[in-house]
């Protein structure tokens, strides 16, 4: 991989939006809100997955290795970390997985007992044949089928994707195991080579799927982070940091859309991924539709967290006038990221909203003011 030509594209690049740009920056300096999706990274977060009886979770993964992009003969296999945690933090089990340039693969998550569908056998068992190759999925996978059934994984949870190597192969073995087929560790910070997606496929009323936004951050790819006296952290956690570009740094204020309108069966589930457990309820506040502001407070106890609105304290106020949309603010007391699913008419309309970010995000410019800093004790 030309790592240098990237930089060196990027420093050209940047330079010309500078120029361009710098007179009116001059005028009106910028803070950088908000965060960044649909960027390829070496880390990334699926923050929620759910499985029950109609119900599994679908996650897709694409190399997007760069030098294939420009020459289609080259590139190289990657192999990607995947760990899943449950709610409250505890990794239940990681595995690999290893993806030729611009190879699309998939770890599914079900219920589904112990013996697999004849598809998803055959799927396994697929003989893949390359110009230097012969191998099955089996040898070097590519995809992954989880059981809640078989004990694999829990019902709930969140799931961490991070490409660890690059290897001189590119036929999707991965270097056929051998150590000296390693190009290099991949490190955070670079444009490439993961892009994710994900969805809740519901076959159990009128087979919705809905997606699950998967950001990038920064996701372990060795043993320990920081000094002896930090805590020990291991491969697939997922953390902040400049490079977790679809993260929201701890102490920012955050919005979530909400709708609890029983005329036609709305019902809102706000979730909220946070990098460490042990927050307890924090402060929030029900902006409603006709700017009714009601004081409320939100538990937040795990990592993985699914508030209801329509359970908080004070939205009676804000149905008794009628206002049944708005949004719950509150400062993230973690690095973290947050979304909402909105359905209605009997689940039959479903929706995700993102949330906000309103506050710098020294993840992507890590010279805007801190927020921090203005709240003391409150931010980790």
């Amino acid at each position: 991989m030309d790592r240098q030509k990237f930089y060196a594209v990027l420093v050209a690049l940047m330079a010309g939006v500078i120029l361009s740009a710098g007179r009116v920056w001059a005028l009106a300096p910028v803070q950088i809100s908000g965060y960044l999706m649909g960027d390829p990274a070496p880390g990334k977060l699926v923050p929620y997955f759910k499985v029950s009886s109609t119900l599994s979770t679908l996650i897709g993964i694409e190399s997007v290795e760069e030098d294939k992009a420009v020459e289609f003969s080259e590139g190289e296999d990657i192999q990607v970390h995947v760990t899943v945690f449950n709610t409250g933090s505890a990794e239940i089990l990681n595995f690999e997985l290893c993806l030729s340039p611009f190879d699309f693969g998939f770890v599914v998550l079900q219920k589904a007992n112990a013996l697999l569908n004849p598809a998803q056998v055959a799927e396994l068992n697929k003989v893949i044949v390359t110009p230097s190759h012969v191998t099955t999925r089996g040898s070097q996978p590519k995809i992954k089928y989880l059981s809640t059934d078989t004990g694999d994984i829990p019902s709930e949870g969140y799931v961490t994707l991070r490409a660890t190597k690059e290897f001189f192969t590119h036929d999707g073995t991965c270097g056929q195991g051998f150590s000296d087929q390693v190009e290099e560790d991949i490190p955070d910070g670079v444009s490439e080579p993961l892009a994710t997606w994900a969805i809740l496929a519901d076959v159990g009323s009128g087979f919705v799927a809905t997606e699950i936004p998967t950001p990038t951050a920064v996701v372990l790819g060795q043993g320990i982070l920081g000094d002896t006296q930090a805590p020990i952290r291991g491969k697939g956690a997922a953390l902040g940091g400049v490079g977790a570009y679809g993260l929201i740094p701890s102490g920012n204020a955050v919005i979530a859309r909400f709708d609890v309108n029983p005329t036609v069966g709305s019902h809102t589930d706000i979730y909220v991924w946070l990098a460490n457990n042990g927050h307890g309820s924090v402060p929030a506040t029900l902006e409603c539709e006709d700017e009714l502001a009601v004081s409320t407070s939100i538990p937040v106890p795990r990592e993985v967290n699914v508030i209801d609105p329509d359970t908080l304290s004070g939205i009676g106020l804000c149905k008794a006038d009628r206002q049944f949309r708005g949004v719950l603010e509150f400062f993230l007391p973690d690095t973290g990221f947050l979304f909402s699913h909105i359905s209605q008419d009997d689940a039959h309309f479903r929706e995700n909203f993102l949330g906000y970010n309103l506050e710098c995000n020294t993840f992507i410019d890590p010279d805007c003011d801190d927020p921090c800093t203005d709240r003391p004790g409150f931010c980790l």
